[in-house]
């Protein structure tokens, strides 16, 4: 450290919580010049003043899914080397930053308020600023701005997304918000969806217009205002409505519920985006909440209210419960239950009958922000691993990015592996569908890659 002004030797190996072994590979006498003007440049993007907090405490890293699955990536060193100004070793299309999952456990753990997930994202937003930023960043941002999607919608999504009757009036209404993932690619949820949540009393109310939320991972990496003012614009719209907004995507859930609560949050911030929006006629007033629908039939309905609706309970189907991470986390964000013991999956599989199984990685991040394909591969073996070896029937979640990586990603993980894992993903609402007396066609699971021929018999369905 004698040299740590003007050129510093670059110390690596930060975190004592990894492998000697590990520590060894990571250390390097490399010299990289210092830029003392790099703390300002981080101070002046969205959110990345907040690594001046930091005091190398370390808690980020502990429980870090992406630190325990790396040998470089350590979010305590990210930060301290954007503290010292290592500008060129963390602005790069080949930094450890793009192995972030952004699962803000860190977020959690930090007793600072670091927040280091949204500082990384910041360092994210300077690399595709510098044009140092992995393709995938600007192939799928890109594709938000010209069309307003992740992906095309097609005849046949329309059709599959407003099969059943959903016309019947009930008593509360909400502002459905489908997403990107599910519109496009997963039709099928939508349209179980909106026949189990009629049945369990919700009425919704279309708004046209919306968007892509837009995407928390690659969106936000490209330019974080650009991010808060896309989902500020979908938010309107639904203010418009005067109804408060229902997802059934994690990913949906966490953009629109951080950008309502930073807008209502931060007068200064909400003059800023309400500037942009003004452009095409629109402001946001911060007058709707945001949830995930299954926060919705918990705490407006109750989980009684799903028993009764249930006319073939899935007696004797043991489903493995997956959380994953934007339901969930930043807590003070999504408000949803505890971030380390959360029950709200136990208690809604419950109420249908079947029995919710945890597992050692229940709480494990699917990776699917990684942008190093050797991270979420490994994540998602050990999950699918830790369910087989449960017992489980299934693998229960409520997040279609989620799906997406255990149902279609297991076959392409397997292929990599020469292994078969063969455990079969159910979004919560089939299972509720199924429950309410629908067949397997009308929910769907005749459409997974891992096939659901013989899992539903102990359900008798």
């Amino acid at each position: 450290m004698d040299d740590i002004f003007g050129y510093g030797t670059m110390l690596t190996g930060m975190n004592p919580a990894q492998s000697s072994g590990r520590q060894a590979k990571m250390m390097t006498e490399e010299k990289t010049k210092l830029n003392f003007a790099f703390r300002e440049e981080l101070n002046s993007i969205a959110e990345g003043f907040r690594h001046n907090y930091c005091y190398q405490c370390g808690a980020c890293v502990a429980d870090c899914p992406a630190c325990n699955y790396s040998d470089t990536f350590n979010p305590r060193l990210i930060i301290l080397k954007a503290l010292l100004g290592f500008r060129e070793e963390l602005i790069s299309i080949d930094s450890d930053i793009w192995s972030c999952t952004n699962c803000y456990t860190c977020s959690e753990r930090c007793p600072q308020d670091v927040r280091p997930v949204d500082v990384i994202i910041a360092l994210k937003n300077i690399c595709v600023r510098d044009g140092c930023a992995p393709g995938l960043i600007n192939e799928v941002s890109g594709s938000v701005l010209e069309s307003g999607m992740t992906t095309k919608v097609t005849s046949a999504n329309t059709r599959s997304r407003t099969s059943g009757d959903c016309s019947k009036m009930t008593d509360k209404k909400y502002a459905p918000f489908f997403g990107c993932m599910m519109t496009t690619k997963y039709p099928w949820f939508e349209a179980v969806v909106r026949r189990t949540l009629e049945r369990v009393g919700l009425e919704l109310v279309d708004v046209e217009g919306f968007t892509c939320c837009p995407d928390p991972i690659y969106f936000q990496a490209r330019d974080k205002l650009q991010w808060y003012t896309v989902a500020a614009r979908n938010l309107t719209l639904a203010e418009e409505k005067g109804h408060d907004v229902i997802t059934t995507c994690s990913g949906c859930t966490a953009t629109l519920s951080e950008v309502n609560l930073a807008l209502k949050e931060d007068p200064a911030l909400k003059d800023r985006i309400n500037e942009r929006l003004s452009r095409v006629g629109r402001e946001f007033k911060g007058t709707i909440d945001v949830r995930h629908a299954v926060t919705v039939v918990r705490d407006d309905f109750g989980l009684d209210r799903v028993t009764e609706t249930v006319v073939r309970p899935l007696e004797g189907l043991k489903v493995a419960i997956h959380y994953g991470c934007h339901l969930l986390k930043p807590s003070r964000v999504m408000r949803v239950d505890d971030p380390d013991r959360p029950t709200i999956l136990d208690r809604l599989i419950r109420a249908i009958g079947a029995e919710p199984l945890h597992h050692p990685r229940t709480l494990l991040c699917c990776g699917r922000a990684c942008i190093d394909d050797d991270i979420p591969d490994r994540m998602v073996g050990d999950i699918l691993d830790a369910v087989k070896d449960s017992g489980a029937d299934c693998m229960g979640l409520i997040c279609p990015s989620c799906f997406d990586e255990f149902d279609l990603g297991q076959i392409v993980l397997g292929r990599k592996l020469k292994k078969t894992f063969n455990v079969p993903i159910i979004y919560y609402f089939q299972l509720l569908g199924l429950a309410q007396g629908m067949n397997l066609q009308e929910v769907g699971l005749h459409r997974h890659k891992v096939k659901f021929d013989n899992i539903l018999e102990p359900a008798g369905a």
